[in-house]
């Protein structure tokens, strides 16, 4: 699956060769990846994941940014609660 390539990708970047223009074109790609997701039927659940882990890598980065979106996601709609999701942004 694409999003755990990219991801598995972003994280080899950050953590060994410190490429930090590398691991943000990973996450765009994995951000354009989820924007086609999104318009394909029934998978809103997976589109939904695939931003709360895009949240998750980009805290190292933008941690306050994060933060407000993972508050207004679980507050404006409930999404992480519905997911089962219990993941701390910071984790």
């Amino acid at each position: 699956m694409p999003v755990y390539e990219l991801l598995a990708d972003y994280e080899n970047k950050i953590n060994t060769q410190r490429f930090f223009h590398v691991a943000v074109a990973r996450l765009m790609e994995l951000n354009n990846y989820l924007n086609k997701l999104a318009t394909i039927q029934g998978e809103k659940e997976a589109w939904v994941v695939g931003y709360i882990y895009m949240i998750q890598a980009l805290y190292p980065f933008v941690p306050h940014i994060c933060s407000e979106v993972w508050e207004r996601l679980e507050t404006h709609s409930g999404l992480l609660s519905k997911l089962n999701l219990n993941h701390n942004v910071s984790d």
